[in-house]
């Protein structure tokens, strides 16, 4: 499932003009996304089953989604970013009042999505689907975490840092390694647990490095100049500020 391609087709079928690169709604669209996004929230106060909850935050949520995708916004991107940031808090009290709540602790960095003004408007492509191996290993990692996260953190098991992590995804490595050399029956861990469990363990790696537990700032990869020919009409500065005013 992808959501921002969903919502894109249900936008274009409706005919939603998008920005030719990541911009802010016009006036007119901010104050239409502020009435519905509003209606939206009103829904779920006044809902009185639970099929009306689930209705009223998935309608929230379509919405929201939806002006992303009409102001140019790459979701999946944003979301990573919000995702990162949040994790990078604590558990505690806010003046919401709370007792399930995060804390922005001393020196937490907030999302940057000013980047995204740089680059063409998303568009979706079958490189945006999700591939059905990536849910199973979410879902294996929760059954997992069930057992090997009671009184332990996930960071425990990776006690040396990036070494320990490149350490298990090596372990995975070399167990699907002796599949290939050598085919057999499993007793224990197949080839299909084993490449779920390599998933998991890179996952908790890049997690671990947006989340700023580990560095690997002497291991950045080099940036390689864009040569793609842009075709077709983009937007100069003058057309993009009166994009910006103007356009729907």
């Amino acid at each position: 499932m992808d959501i921002q391609k969903d919502v894109h087709e249900f936008n274009n079928m409706i005919g939603v003009p998008r920005k030719v690169k990541a911009r802010r709604l016009s006036m007119e669209r901010y104050v239409f996304a502020t009435v519905a996004l509003t209606e939206e929230l009103n829904e779920f106060e006044e809902s009185g089953t639970f099929d009306d909850d689930v209705d009223a935050l998935v309608d929230l949520i379509y919405f929201a989604v939806g002006r992303l995708d009409e102001m140019g916004v790459d979701f999946h991107d944003a979301w990573n970013q919000v995702h990162a940031a949040n994790m990078r808090k604590k558990p505690g009290v806010t003046k919401r009042g709370a007792a399930c709540d995060a804390t922005k602790p001393e020196g937490w960095i907030a999302p940057n999505h000013t980047y995204q003004m740089d680059q063409l408007a998303w568009k979706p492509g079958p490189s945006t689907e999700v591939p059905k191996s990536f849910t199973e290993a979410a879902q294996l990692c929760n059954r997992k975490a069930q057992d090997y996260n009671s009184g332990v953190t996930r960071d425990e098991y990776f006690p040396f840092g990036f070494p320990s992590y490149v350490h298990m995804i090596w372990t995975k490595v070399l167990r699907l390694r002796s599949f290939a050399e050598q085919p057999r029956e499993s007793n224990f861990e197949g080839v299909r647990d084993t490449g779920l469990d390599l998933l998991n363990y890179v996952g908790f790696m890049m997690d671990a490095i947006d989340q700023g537990k580990i560095d690997v700032s002497g291991n950045k990869d080099k940036q390689t100049p864009d040569t793609t020919e842009q075709t077709g009409c983009v937007a100069g500065e003058a057309d993009v500020r009166r994009e910006e005013t103007e356009e729907c």
